[in-house]
């Protein structure tokens, strides 16, 4: 998490850690990272917890989601409005996936952006966990903990978490080339993650595609930055 707003007092930052009843966490250890940017500068994280300065953010030029629908509206700038999973395109028969196709305007000719992903999860993963502490009764514990020791299963959770995160691609001119991805946050505060990626000679428009597992990620805002920077 990036604490943007925290205030010094008396040469010290004060951070509060907490949840909610009945959460019972434990903690092994918890430190805090600082970096410096410019001051008109936004710091945000990508999804190995990098540091990126983010400083213009240009709305794509156009954004459809699957099917063709415009989408422009939902997704041009952060507001709180959320684009969110047509569930009555999803079926036993597809993939379970929500695809939105995006287009950005590269007048500057950049050979380098951060995209920047302003999100929320939806509940998907708290009902499925609901049901499954269910089905498993008293051997709930149990699974917990083969969740924390037992490789395989580290291993099933590890696949689960990639399948459900969102995936970045650009067109090349040939076919859709993989970026990074942006992992579920899993929880009930919206968050913003970067992707920083080289853009492909000899195009023009930049065509990014976010590919994610149906009902987990409601869109608030998918702009790019294309000034030049290094990690902070």
């Amino acid at each position: 998490s990036v604490l943007g707003s925290l205030s010094v007092n008396q040469s010290a930052l004060n951070v509060r850690l907490s949840n909610e009843r009945p959460e019972t966490h434990y903690f092994n250890s918890v430190s805090m990272i600082a970096v410096e940017s410019d001051t008109n500068a936004l710091v945000l994280l990508d999804a190995e917890n990098k540091a990126w300065p983010v400083y213009t953010l240009n709305p794509p030029a156009s954004a459809l989601e699957q099917g063709g629908n415009d989408i422009i509206e939902r997704v041009r700038q952060k507001d709180g409005k959320y684009w969110e999973s047509d569930l009555s395109q999803v079926s036993a028969r597809g993939d379970f996936a929500d695809v939105v196709d995006l287009t950005f305007s590269n007048a500057s000719l950049a050979n380098e952006g951060t995209i920047v992903i302003h999100a929320i999860n939806s509940r998907l993963s708290n009902a499925v966990f609901e049901y499954l502490f269910r089905f498993l009764g008293d051997q709930t514990l149990a699974f917990l903990q083969a969740a924390e020791h037992d490789a395989e299963m580290i291993q099933l959770l590890k696949k689960w978490i990639e399948e459900s995160s969102l995936k970045a691609f650009v067109w090349d001119g040939r076919e859709w080339e993989k970026l990074g991805i942006v992992a579920p946050e899993a929880n009930v505060t919206a968050f913003s993650r970067v992707i920083r990626f080289r853009v492909p000679k000899s195009i023009g428009d930049v065509k990014i595609r976010l590919i994610g597992l149906a009902d987990v990620w409601k869109l608030d805002a998918v702009t790019v930055d294309w000034t030049r920077v290094r990690e902070l």
